[in-house]
Parts: C-alpha cells; sequence; structure tokens
C-alpha cells in the first residue's frame, strides 16, 4: 500500500484505486452530505490504511504541524479535499493543514 506524503497524493492514490464511476456519484452530492456518508466509507478506508498503525508521512505531517490527532479530522481532510478536486474547486484551504504554522484546526463541512 503506498502510503502519500500530500494531500494532492493522497487523492491521487485514491482516483487510482476506487472506480472512476462511484467517485463521480459521490461528488455529484452536496459537500456536506458527502462528507458525512464517506466517514463510514472512504473515510474508515483512509484511517486504516493511512492514519491507523504505522500511518503515512500525510497523517503524520498533518499531525505534527496542525496538531490535528484524532484521525477522523485527518480523513476529513484528506475527504474534503477529493471532493473539491472531483467538483473542480480549489482545495488551498486544507492544504494549509500540513503547514508549520497552523497550531490547530476544527475541520466543519460546509
Amino acid at each position: 500500500m503506498i502510503r502519500p506524503s500530500s494531500l494532492h497524493g493522497a487523492v491521487g492514490i485514491i482516483r487510482a484505486t476506487f472506480p472512476a464511476e462511484e467517485l463521480q456519484a459521490w461528488a455529484a452530492q452536496p459537500e456536506g452530505s458527502a462528507g458525512g456518508q464517506a466517514h463510514f466509507e472512504l473515510g474508515m478506508w483512509i484511517r486504516n490504511n493511512w492514519v491507523h498503525g504505522s500511518g503515512s508521512p500525510l497523517a503524520t505531517q498533518i499531525e505534527k504541524f496542525a496538531g490535528v490527532i484524532d484521525a477522523d479530522q485527518i480523513s476529513a481532510a484528506i475527504v474534503k479535499a477529493l471532493w473539491r478536486v472531483l467538483n473542480g474547486l480549489p482545495c488551498s484551504e486544507i492544504e494549509e493543514l500540513v503547514k508549520p504554522s497552523q497550531s490547530r484546526i476544527t475541520l466543519e463541512w460546509d
């Protein structure tokens, strides 16, 4: 299993791993609905493969620099980035998670 080192890398791995038609159907939902649905499906996959255990460079970076220690917050950041990319929207505010200047974040769905 490849473990991502960036949000864009995580989005790329997910897009290469999951069927495009399923991702597009999911992305067609409003952001809040999509985030809630993904928590127990895609979010769980992210937590099991990239956060729990040895984790991924991305999860470690988010924990260290953004102060996020909750696996749900890490998977929510990745899911939100994926939804935005699939909908052609910028995800620069999510990328702020991995910058050292961040002390703590709270992710909320729009």
